[in-house]
């Protein structure tokens, strides 16, 4: 009897170790599974990244130029489409390529010599910008929802006035249409800061510095002028809502300055001039 309960004993105890093997066996296989498929997802989070951005630009153009004791002011309105692609690597490489075409309203440019006001004329501009960048994402471990990008690039600014009924100060005698075109190359250094409020919300912010490398100007009736440099900064902030996870709307303000120093050449005058632009934008960002 005794020998028969050992029997059953035994059996028991290598019945219920079995099951316990089995059931750490399924454990770890399943531990195993759900790291897996957390490092996918990570992996799957630093992989490539592409967003493409449309976004309609609206405000304020404020155009001045000055020369000795000559001096001109515009304000006009403004309106300006921008297109651009970001793509972020698994090394947290971010470039970047910005288009952008703006146009003003005509408006009233009045032109002042020695402070008293001599003529006035319309004015108005559109304006080509052309840009690229490369930077590297900052993390963190303070600030987990910060994300911190500081890039460099380079970029290409056209811009097409037009003066109606026009004299050029008595340089030309009759009163007609002058345009006067702008060719700017500049180097660009910049920072870009997101930070995710939540699940839906996030701030976003740049400001970039541009070097005017060459600036020239073509006028229709007096020719060329190289000028000597100058710069271009532009400041971006806004909010942007996730719609979905590949689609996201923003919506914020912006600021711009444009800052050229003239020229002279062949007894041809390019005055200082300052481009002021500030106002609100909308967008939408695609992600893939």
């Amino acid at each position: 009897m005794k020998k028969i309960f050992l029997i059953i004993g035994t059996v028991l105890i290598f019945t219920h170790s079995t099951y316990a093997s089995d059931y750490l066996l399924l454990s770890d296989a399943r531990k195993f599974s759900s790291d897996y498929q957390q490092e996918v997802t990570q992996k799957k989070e630093k992989e490539s990244i592409w967003n493409l951005t449309g976004n309609f630009k609206t405000g304020l153009a404020t155009y001045e130029e000055s020369e000795q004791t000559i001096y001109s002011e515009a304000d006009l309105i403004f309106f300006e489409t921008v297109l651009g692609a970001v793509n972020r690597n698994t090394n947290d490489i971010e470039k970047a390529i910005n288009f952008s075409f703006g146009q003003t309203t005509t408006g009233e440019e009045t032109w002042h010599v020695s402070g008293v006001k001599y003529q006035t004329n319309d004015l108005a501009f559109s304006r080509i910008n052309l840009s690229a960048s490369i930077g590297k994402m900052l993390y963190s471990d303070k600030y987990k929802n910060l994300l911190v990008i500081p890039f460099l690039g380079y970029g290409y600014r056209y811009i097409n006035f037009e003066r109606g009924d026009f004299n050029i100060l008595n340089l030309v005698t009759t009163r007609e249409v002058v345009t006067e075109q702008y060719y700017i190359h500049h180097l660009d250094v910049g920072l870009k800061l997101e930070s995710t409020i939540n699940d839906k919300w996030a701030i976003n912010g740049s400001c970039a510095f541009g070097y005017a490398l060459k600036n020239d100007a073509d006028n229709s009736r007096l020719g060329e002028v190289s000028g000597s440099g100058g710069y271009i900064l532009d400041i971006d902030a806004g909010l942007t809502y996730k719609l979905r996870d590949s689609l996201k709307f923003k919506f914020g303000a912006f600021f711009g300055v444009q800052n050229l120093n003239g020229g002279e050449e062949n007894n041809i005058i390019w005055p200082d001039n300052e481009l002021n632009i500030y106002g609100a934008d909308i967008g939408l960002q695609f992600i893939f």
